[in-house]
């Protein structure tokens, strides 16, 4: 395909003489049309002739042209020198015509026109207009004609050379391609040839070794050829060999890649092969040595026991190779030989239990060591209580001597606490412990200071880490003193105690020299620790399948089918003896039952059992009773109890983390029930007719009622707990809530299932007080209150917490012990400050409060209502002060009421009349002589002529110069308390300014409510309900219905507004806030801004 150029003639030829030189092409580039036209034209041509032209061009009236440059009109005057343009250039005028240029066409034409535009369209796109000439060429000596395309190029081709005719002068340009470049994509972002970016152009010109349009030599002109380069074409490849070779390292590549990819993977394979190979290793070794460390501990529990568990698995053990040996025994020997072999196993039983005893004394011996060497390592905290609690002397008799003072409980029937002791000298401590209670036996000025002391020592050992978790742990495990044990014989045999102490021991208690009192705090300490011992070397006790068990252990049924309970007695000879159950004396002799339970005896041992297929009948289920060495009606008898039951029992139901700081509140705590027995079962706790836990058909094995398997003596030991919360007034569980009062009483029921043969109740009470204390005043200073309270009766409370708190946080939280201690005394209150005192009494848990007591921190005169203070110039709501209950309190600390009295400050000659009322008069008064308190209430409707501002006098007559005055403002139905400017700016640089206005309603519900300046609302509301918070006010108090409305203001400097609201204004500036009530007076209060 050949691309032909040729020049195109002007549309309009130009004249002959006339010269080019001043001439500017001007391009015309017309509005809603693709074509452009264009022509010479004289720098001095106006724009009037220009329109002219496009008229005779188009055949319209020159007024409809509209012609503008880079889109500002320009007008008819103006030429084209005016345009910036020198002769020569061209430059581009917008066209805007007012009236179409074309006439209606045909539906012919139109589809035609329509045509041409798609192929101008599809030739745009292809970035080039195509034309098509016929060329006549010579060709075997004939003349042919050729059509021939051209292509208008609408891209600029790069210049690749060419030549040009020196006859003609045409230039003729070298082809630079057949297909247009590729197009660039669209980046979205506007790109823009260098002209649009600057504001002129400068060309520069530079001399170069070598004309740029010479490519050749010529006359004149050498060009050298020392850099040329010889190019030889090589062998021609295509496109699918070029693509294949591409292939050929692409796979070159790939493979190369994968291969690397491959090793890799195998060396993290390996890597962790060799890492799973060592671990696998390692654990085998750690297994090893725990299976042998295992073995080593087992051989030495059973060669060196020294735990309970230890000497249970010799005891044990012995069992089973005794049963083992009596089997033998039996299936081999008969007659004589079996007696002797009796006889020996009897004795190698006897000298294997002689030995296992002696271990368990060695190891009660260490062990008791090692919880003395422990005990001993507090020396600085029992130093602290001996010196710093008790000044290392006897609380009674003041005796310094430290080898003579012991540490006793002070209140003997509760657990030992460094808030429940007592040092004392020895003689005194006998004496001490034979009290029934100590609060009633010294004086009530002895006791005080006993508590003092005791308050100090839990502020001082609570705050040592875990003290109280260590304390609570102790106290869990020793039972409280029964009343046959309260005289504890502290150094009854000193050279004893002393010599079963280690070397160690002695030197820190001579290090210390507080011996006496170290040895009594260990004693008490470990006072209800037996040493266990089975068979015991005396007393009174119960074996069963080789284990010792204690007074009162239970024993279902199934479990002495055949093995029989033993109850034995050591060193005595059995005279009688008896086992008495729920139904009488169970037969030992003669053969015969009770409920399907027999005995047998021998020596000092009684045993009961049930032979099978028999079970226990049920009259026969409960607590069996066992008397040595005679029977139970003989005085001085030995007895010990156990129980015998069927199905399910319930074994204990206690209550644990009972709260020791009463301070803490609401307060937490947990119930404990613990079923044995039948492994299907029902069980519940609950608190009156409230179920706080109810778990029915619990199956053991599957643990499906979320109890703790316990590892308990009977089989099928099961904890179930529940965690309760008591605030006062409702005990609750989770979801679960129950209202109670005074003592709550909690019951554990557990019945087998489904047949419910056995129900087992089992009742816990914790001590809680029922009755508030009363709280009163009985002085006050300027930083301190003292209250006082009914004391209750020591049946009812052991002590009381006193609350003191604010409207936002809680000042002091104070723990009195003793019943008897009513009064109290509290610090650092501040001046202005309404506090709030409340007093619970407390036993085991806290007791309802009392009414909170307001007490007003005040300074000088002050209004009080409801338990709340309030300042000069208050405002009270009529229907709020109407009934002897809730006056308006004036009230005066410090003096005492001389007369005092009540005056409305529009009639200041006729003050309330306080014992009677009247139309004119509807107020009554009351009064307190000390502190004065002068009460005001209403009798009667408030009259509107008597609504308005009262003022108080104390503690004399208003007619008195220098009597203590007071303000208040009572009203009828709606007030406005206060209208307040606030957030005024403080910076003065920020401009425009904001701050806002504040206007509080009081009173009545039903209202309208307006915030103005001048005649302009900036807010208004009506029909406003405080009962269904439809008017955007925030509530300040519900009880008087007190509402705050805000409104948020911008001032320029010339215009206040708020939202689209403004007004003009100049100097100072005064808002107005207005509240009306239908059919009552509208109360208006103004505000003004400087």
């Amino acid at each position: 395909m050949a691309t032909v150029e040729a020049s195109v003639p002007s549309a309009e030829p130009q004249e002959e003489g006339e010269s080019t030189e001043d001439k500017v092409e001007v391009v015309f580039a017309i509005e809603n049309s693709s074509e452009d036209v264009k022509d010479l034209f004289s720098l001095s041509d106006s724009v009037q002739k220009l329109k002219e032209y496009l008229s005779q061009k188009f055949g319209n009236s020159s007024d409809t042209f509209i012609l503008s440059l880079d889109g500002e009109t320009l007008s008819n005057n103006a030429t084209v020198d005016q345009f910036g343009v020198v002769a020569g250039s061209s430059i581009e005028l917008q066209v805007k015509i007012l009236t179409p240029l074309a006439l209606p066409v045909s539906k012919e034409e139109e589809e035609e026109e329509k045509l041409k535009k798609e192929k101008e369209r599809e030739e745009e796109e292809l970035g080039y207009d195509e034309r098509i000439f016929t060329v006549q060429v010579r060709l075997a000596q004939e003349m042919k004609e050729l059509l021939v395309k051209m292509e208008k190029a609408r891209i600029k081709k790069p210049f690749l050379g060419g030549y040009r005719d020196k006859q003609t002068g045409q230039e003729y340009h070298h082809a630079s391609a057949q297909t247009l470049p590729r197009r660039k994509p669209d980046t979205g972002i506007a790109m823009f040839e260098r002209d649009t970016q600057t504001v002129f152009t400068r060309n520069c010109y530079q001399q170069v070794m070598v004309d740029a349009a010479t490519q050749m030599n010529q006359t004149g002109c050498y060009i050298t050829s020392v850099t040329d380069k010889i190019k030889i074409p090589g062998p021609y490849e295509t496109a699918d060999e070029y693509h294949g070779k591409i292939l050929k390292k692409i796979i070159i590549l790939q493979s190369h890649w994968r291969r690397w990819l491959a090793t890799k993977y195998v060396n993290a394979v390996r890597e962790e092969k060799l890492m799973r190979e060592l671990w696998e290793r390692e654990e085998a070794l750690r297994k090893q040595r725990e299976r042998e460390a295992r073995r080593k501990a087992e051989f030495e529990r059973r060669m060196n026991p020294r735990t309970k568990k230890d000497f249970d698995l010799l005891y044990h053990a012995l069992e089973m190779w005794r049963k083992d040996e009596l089997e033998r025994i039996n299936n081999t020997t008969a007659g004589p030989e079996r007696k002797a072999a009796l006889c020996m196993l009897l004795e190698q039983e006897a000298t294997l239990i002689a030995s296992i005893g002696r271990h368990k004394v060695v190891a009660d011996v260490e062990n008791q060591d090692k919880q003395v060497k422990q005990f001993l390592e507090a020396e600085s905290d029992l130093r602290y209580l001996i010196e710093n609690i008790w000044a290392g002397q006897s609380a009674v008799s003041g005796e310094k001597d430290l080898f003579e003072l012991i540490l006793v409980r002070w209140n003997i029937t509760e657990h030992w606490s460094p808030w429940n002791c007592i040092l004392l000298t020895t003689d005194e401590a006998r004496a001490h412990v034979k009290l029934d209670d100590p609060e009633k036996a010294y004086s009530s000025q002895f006791t005080d200071k006993i508590r003092q002391r005791h308050i100090l020592a839990r502020n001082y050992f609570t705050q040592i880490p875990g003290m109280m978790e260590e304390m609570s742990t102790k106290v869990k495990e020793l039972p409280l003193p029964r009343p046959k044990e309260r005289i504890i014989v502290v150094r009854q045999h000193p050279q004893e105690q002393h010599q079963q102490l280690t070397l160690w021991e002695q030197e820190q208690l001579s290090n210390c020299r507080m011996y006496p009192v170290l040895l009594t705090t260990v004693f008490l300490l470990s006072v209800s620790k037996v040493i266990s011992e089975c068979p015991p070397t005396s007393g009174i006790y119960l074996r069963h399948n080789g284990n010792c068990y204690t007074n009162g252990s239970y024993f279902p049924d199934s479990s002495i089918r055949p093995t029989p309970i033993e109850c034995g007695l050591p060193g005595e000879t059995l005279n009688g003896g008896q086992w008495i159950g729920p139904k009488g004396v169970v037969p030992c002799s003669g053969g015969g039952n009770n409920q399907n339970v027999r005995c047998t005896g021998s020596g000092a041992h009684l045993s009961v059992f049930i032979n099978p297929p028999s079970f226990l009948g049920a009259p026969g289920d409960g607590q069996y009773m066992c008397c040595l060495p005679t029977n139970c009606s003989t005085p001085g008898t030995n007895i010990i109890t156990a129980t015998i039951f069927r199905f399910a029992e319930i074994e204990s139901f206690t209550v644990t983390d009972l709260p020791s700081d009463m301070t803490v509140y609401p307060q937490e705590y947990k119930l404990n029930c613990t079923k044995i027995g039948f492994n299907r079962y029902d069980i519940s706790m609950s608190i009156g007719s409230t179920a706080l836990a109810d778990h029915t058909n619990c199956f053991d094995p599957d643990n499906n009622c979320g109890g703790t398997v316990l590892n308990g003596a009977v089989e099928n030991t099961v904890s179930h707990a529940v965690t309760v919360t008591w605030d006062g007034m409702t005990v609750s569980s989770g979801s679960i809530s129950q209202s109670t009062t005074g003592d709550q009483m909690y019951q554990c029921r557990v019945a087998d299932h489904p047949d419910g043969n056995e129900i087992r109740i089992r009742n816990v009470t914790i001590k809680a007080p029922s009755i508030a204390p009363f709280l009163t005043e009985v002085s006050e200073t300027a930083t301190t209150i003292t209250v006082s309270w009914t004391a209750l009766d020591s049946s009812d409370a052991d002590g009381y917490v006193v609350y003191v708190t604010t409207d936002t946080d809680t000042v002091e939280t104070v723990q009195v012990e003793g019943s008897s201690n009513n009064t109290i005394t509290l610090n650092g209150l501040r001046g202005g400050t309404t506090y709030s005192i409340t007093v619970r009494a407390y036993q085991q848990l806290l007791g309802p409060a009392n009414v909170s007591f307001t007490h007003c921190q005040q300074k000088g005169i002050y209004l009080a209502y409801d338990r709340n203070c309030y300042s000069n110039g208050s405002y009270f709501w009529d229907s709020s002060v109407n009934s002897f209950t809730k006056p308006i309190s004036c009230v005066l600390p410090g003096t005492s009421l001389t007369t005092g009295q009540w005056v409305r400050v529009a009639d200041p000659d006729d003050p309330v009349d306080c014992n009677s009322n009247n139309a004119s008069d509807p107020f009554r008064c009351s009064s307190v002589t000390s502190p004065i308190i002068l009460n005001l209430y209403l009798a009667e409707g408030l009259a509107a002529a008597q609504e308005g501002w009262y003022k108080c006098c104390l503690p004399t007559d208003c007619s008195e110069p220098n009597t203590n005055i007071i303000f208040a403002n009572i009203f009828r139905f709606a007030e406005i308390e206060s209208f307040t400017v606030a957030d005024l700016p403080s910076d003065m640089t920020v401009y425009p300014q904001e701050y806002k206005l504040n206007c509080t309603k009081i009173g009545f519900y039903l209202y309208g409510i307006s915030m103005s300046i001048g005649s302009t609302a900036l807010a208004s509301y009506t029909n406003c309900d405080d009962r269904k918070s439809n008017c955007n006010g925030t509530v300040l108090v519900s009880s008087t219905n007190t509402v705050r409305y805000t409104v948020t203001i911008t001032w320029d400097g010339m215009t206040v507004s708020s939202g689209s609201i403004s007004q003009s204004t100049t100097g100072d500036q005064m808002y107005q806030c207005v509240v009306q009530v239908t059919d009552q007076p509208t109360k208006t209060r103004n505000a003004t801004i400087k």
